[in-house]
């Protein structure tokens, strides 16, 4: 039997004060954001039985602290019957072999987005946005002995994400990231971070990951990325004759990556065509691009990439 129970209590309204706890006995993954042609193998999975307490706090205005506390134990599937009789069509492997083990992990996060602008309702703060970026900070530690765990290691993130409009000429999102392992004395698969390969015709976030990388890539050490993505919004194809009754719109974009030990460095342009369609009362977003992609250890390389996005009812946005 597998299931799990979360609940949630906002105790600060105004300041997106929020407490979470969660209990979960479930099958797990190792590679949470992996391409679509690996996510699914059996060596990706594992079960886990979970336990997580968290926090949100808005400390003051624009600056948000984040932190959580979570065990689990991990086990094998190699205990588990699986069916074969697609294996032929769609390629699958064994699940991976281990002992069970603890974990106790600790995360701690800030986040600042200074001059934000904001509006108080009667009940709660609504952030309106800022001109400046959200420079955020993630910190992760691995604590070993702490009711059994297994783990001991530190893991140290620092982002710098945008999202602006350019006055008349679209709306401009960029990421730029750097990450590092400061400890790995007892590191397990689960907590590697991955830099996913990418994904045969589908086009993922931009902002995270890249179309053109041909393998899966697990750190310890520095890895630096930086990622920006243009909508004109239809800003320059409206002005073709004719064009604007089409409704599409042109995207534009790139990324660079450094993976410190690898020597890994890649680097990739984009370009394709957008357009909106009304879906019952959801939008939906389709998109056909171009991209080339190149590297120290790759060959010159272009592929076409189709997507397919839904926009966030919440907050109004698209995922890039």
């Amino acid at each position: 039997m597998k299931g799990d129970t979360w609940w949630r209590y906002r105790f600060d309204p105004f300041h997106f004060g929020f407490v979470r706890f969660a209990i979960n006995h479930d099958f797990d993954v190792i590679r949470g954001y992996d391409a679509i042609t690996q996510i699914y193998k059996r060596d990706n999975f594992i079960e886990a039985t979970k336990m997580t307490l968290s926090a949100d706090y808005e400390l003051f205005n624009g600056f948000y602290a984040y932190s959580s506390l979570g065990f689990s134990e991990r086990r094998s599937l190699t205990d588990f019957k699986f069916l074969n009789t697609i294996d032929n069509i769609i390629p699958n492997n064994d699940p991976t072999d281990f002992k069970p083990y603890q974990t106790m992990i600790g995360y701690l996060g800030f986040s600042y987005t200074p001059k934000q602008k904001y509006m108080r309702e009667p009940y709660r703060k609504v952030v309106l946005g800022s001109a400046w970026p959200t420079f955020s900070v993630n910190y992760e530690r691995g604590i070993p002995k702490l009711f059994g765990s297994d783990v001991d290691h530190e893991y140290l993130q620092v982002d710098v994400m945008q999202s602006f409009k350019i006055s008349t000429l679209g709306t401009m999102n960029y990421r730029i990231s750097v990450g590092k392992f400061l400890s790995a004395r007892q590191l397990y698969n689960p907590d590697y971070k991955y830099q996913r390969r990418s994904d045969p015709i589908w086009f993922s976030n931009p902002l995270y990951s890249f179309q053109g990388l041909d393998t899966t890539l697990p750190t310890i050490d520095y890895v630096f990325q930086a990622h920006v993505v243009h909508h004109d919004n239809g800003a320059i194809l409206n002005k073709i004759p004719y064009f604007k009754k089409t409704r599409i719109g042109l995207v534009a974009g790139a990324g660079a990556m450094y993976v410190k030990e690898y020597d890994w460095q890649h680097y990739e342009v984009l370009g394709g065509l957008e357009r909106n369609f009304k879906m019952s009362r959801r939008r939906l977003r389709v998109g056909i691009y171009g991209v080339i992609s190149d590297g120290n250890q790759i060959k010159p390389t272009f592929d076409w990439k189709v997507s397919f996005a839904i926009l966030d009812d919440r907050n109004m946005k698209w995922n890039f």
